[in-house]
C-alpha cells in the first residue's frame, strides 16, 4: 500500500513526465510541420500568357510563381525552405507571412530566416502550352 509521501512523489513524476512529452510534441510540430498535399509532377499552362518581363503569375495548381526575364519565362516555387509556408508577392519580389523572410523577384534570399532562395523549378514549351515540372 501507498502512503501519501509515495503517492505524491509518483504522482509529481508523472505530471513532469506528462509535461515534458507535450513540450516535446509541440517542439517537433514547429520543426517539422505537416507536408502540403503533393501536387501532380507537371503542369500544363494554356494558353501561354503575356507576360512582360519583371512581371509574375500566380499559378495556384503548382504552387509556383510563374516569371519572365529576358532569357525567356521561369517558375519559382512558392514553398518557403524555411518551414514551408507558401510565399505571396510583395511589390518586386516575394515576402513568406509566416516567419517574414523576404525574396528577390527572382527567388534570391534577401533577408532571413529562410536558409536560400526559392527553389527555381524547369519550364518548357510543348504544344503551345508552358509545362513547369516540379520538384
Amino acid at each position: 500500500m501507498l502512503d501519501r509521501r509515495r503517492f505524491l512523489i509518483l504522482f509529481t513524476k508523472s505530471a513532469l513526465a506528462l509535461t515534458a512529452l507535450g513540450l516535446l510534441d509541440g517542439v517537433r510540430r514547429f520543426l517539422m510541420p505537416p507536408l502540403p498535399p503533393s501536387a501532380p509532377a507537371q503542369v500544363r499552362v494554356q494558353p501561354i500568357p503575356e507576360l512582360q518581363p519583371g512581371q509574375q503569375l500566380w499559378l495556384p495548381q503548382a504552387r509556383a510563381w510563374l516569371g519572365r526575364d529576358d532569357a525567356g519565362f521561369y517558375a519559382l516555387s512558392a514553398i518557403c525552405p524555411h518551414l514551408g509556408c507558401t510565399v505571396r508577392g510583395e511589390g518586386q519580389g516575394f515576402r513568406c507571412p509566416c516567419h517574414g523572410s523576404q525574396f528577390g523577384p527572382a527567388g534570391a534570399l534577401q533577408h532571413g530566416p529562410a536558409p536560400r532562395g526559392l527553389t527555381r523549378l524547369t519550364v518548357r514549351v510543348e504544344d503551345e502550352a508552358l509545362v513547369v515540372v516540379l520538384g
